[in-house]
């Protein structure tokens, strides 16, 4: 084999084992990734790959994606890991970019509407009703649809909250109510 070759085979394999990993969870031990088919069960420091689909069931997992986003995930919540975080049921709240020297940015997929941001820390929530609210505790917070045509995203800043409404795309503000209480906590970016 030569040393190319190699030298491409350890930059695929990080590219998949760098993604992430799980850093608390509290609550029944029932929650899963869910890896090429595989159920894994979520412990503390478990490694998480691109492709990777998170289930809570009845805990809440305390989740980082590299290189400084932390997700924390409520109970009943799924989470897609691909290049961008596809969200589609519970709450979460997500820090990105805090504390770290490395810019970062991300994207979350919530059905037909995408949030994103390069720092900042919110909250979505993304249910059996009709709407996926997302509440901005700081920084600002893009949203964009296909189904709904602006020219430019709509922004949201801190402490402002924010709804799209499925059965009939739209947006709409709205008080800043965030609904997700958790006892996890974001840890210090090193």
């Amino acid at each position: 084999m030569s040393l190319f070759t190699f030298m491409l085979l350890i930059v695929s394999f990080s590219a998949y084992a760098n993604y992430g990993k799980i850093l608390q969870f509290s609550g029944k031990q029932d929650s899963y990734v869910l890896r090429n088919n595989n159920k894994i069960k979520i412990d503390t420091n478990l490694l998480l790959e691109k492709g990777d689909q998170i289930f809570t069931n009845d805990s809440q997992v305390l989740v980082t994606v590299y290189p400084s986003t932390q997700i924390v995930l409520d109970k009943n919540s799924h989470l897609g890991l691909s290049s961008e975080l596809e969200f589609t049921k519970g709450k979460m709240k997500t820090r990105i970019g805090a504390g770290s020297k490395e810019e970062s940015s991300h994207k979350v997929q919530a059905n037909q509407v995408a949030f994103t941001t390069s720092s900042g820390e919110f909250e979505v929530s993304y249910g059996p009703k009709k709407f996926i609210e997302l509440f901005v505790a700081n920084g600002e917070v893009e949203a964009s649809s296909p189904q709904v045509q602006t020219f430019v995203p709509e922004i949201i800043k801190t402490k402002e909250g924010f709804r799209f409404n499925i059965q009939e795309p739209g947006f709409s503000k709205q008080r800043y109510a965030p609904k997700f209480k958790t006892s996890l906590t974001f840890k210090k970016v090193l």
